[in-house]
């Protein structure tokens, strides 16, 4: 059974019962004073999500400045960064400027720089991303780029599986492959 450790909600709690800040929103739907319509708490610092499958780390989800809204379920986070584990080792990592988390769905919405990274080393740039923690996948409609040790690749769209490591790049598909590279990965040489 996965638990999830919800270090924002753990944040705001101690902060209410602690410093008597962020009450309930109003029966009328409104936060508190001072935050946006529909927010019903509003963090600064480092907040962390991090799901565990018994005891192996399974993602976390780190951001700064932090917005909730406890009716739509949806955390608002800024400088967000995305990290997927498989075996308690992490995989794929993802950083952005801007992050929503739907905390019902357990989708991830990231754009602005987004920027993900692979163990292997490949390093894809986009403008935007969904990562779905349920189904474990990861897709784009907008341009990107991946590079890797003799390889770029750009095309337009993508969808990646990240359990099977399978990437499909939509259209306007273009690659790069420095000679050799793929020779040497086959046969289990040096990257």
């Amino acid at each position: 059974m996965r638990t999830i450790f919800k270090a924002v909600f753990m944040s705001f709690f101690v902060c209410m019962m602690i410093f008597g800040c962020g009450k309930s929103p109003s029966s009328t739907g409104k936060g508190e004073p001072g935050l946006p319509p529909g927010i019903d708490m509003a963090l600064s610092g480092e907040v962390n999500f991090v799901e565990f499958e018994g005891k192996e780390k399974v993602w976390s989800l780190v951001g700064g400045e932090a917005t909730y809204s406890t009716e739509a379920g949806v955390l608002n986070l800024k400088d967000v960064e995305a990290h997927y584990y498989k075996e308690g080792k992490p995989i794929y990592s993802v950083i952005a400027e801007k992050g929503r988390y739907n905390t019902k769905s357990r989708v991830l919405d990231v754009n602005n720089d987004v920027v993900a990274t692979s163990v292997d080393g490949y390093i894809l740039r986009t403008d935007s991303m969904r990562y779905s923690f349920r189904e474990k996948v990861a897709i784009t409609p907008s341009p990107l780029e991946i590079e890797g040790e003799g390889l770029r690749m750009s095309g337009v769209g993508m969808e990646a599986l990240l359990d099977e490591e399978v990437v499909r790049i939509k259209k306007d598909v273009k690659v790069h492959v420095e000679p050799g590279v793929l020779r040497r990965r086959s046969e289990g040489g040096p990257r």
